[in-house]
């Protein structure tokens, strides 16, 4: 059965929608997920309520640069955390730079687990993605480690 109408549809001047994959995902997931039909996407959900929609052109096997790339920065690999011009994720920054320059106007960035914390990183590493950003959407991205006394 098709999906059904959507109950909202996004205004006509709604920014193009850039999504960012997660980790360890490809840019297909949220085309075709698991390989179900297209329909069953993301894309094709946000289509279907007016969104225009990019995909960051991340592909599974860049997910190795993390660490085949992140063992040359010491803050990365000892410490757990990177700066913004850290090997482990530049990569990624500039995938979602070349995203936000191949679609016109405003963007809102759409971050998928890790893609929500990198969706920070690629605002701060290209001045172009941080003025055209309107949003950041973030979908179980992990931002800060829970309060004190949180299980």
């Amino acid at each position: 059965a098709p999906p059904p109408p959507p109950r909202a549809v996004a205004p006509a001047d709604a920014p193009t929608v850039v999504v960012l994959p997660g980790f360890g995902n490809d840019q297909v997931d949220y085309r075709a997920p698991l390989g179900l039909p297209e329909e069953c996407g993301l894309v094709a959900a946000l289509e279907r309520r007016g969104f225009a929609v990019a995909v960051a052109p991340v592909d599974r096997g860049d997910w190795l640069k993390v660490l085949t790339e992140g063992w040359r920065d010491a803050d990365f690999f000892f410490k757990e955390r990177g700066g913004v011009a850290s090997p482990a994720f530049a990569w990624y920054a500039e995938k979602v730079s070349a995203a936000v320059a191949a679609v016109d106007g405003p963007v809102l960035l759409l971050g998928h687990s890790a893609g929500g914390w990198l969706a920070k990183l690629a605002c701060l590493a290209d001045d172009d993605v941080a003025t055209r950003c309107a949003a950041i959407v973030s979908l179980g991205a992990p931002h800060a480690p829970p309060p004190a006394g949180v299980p």
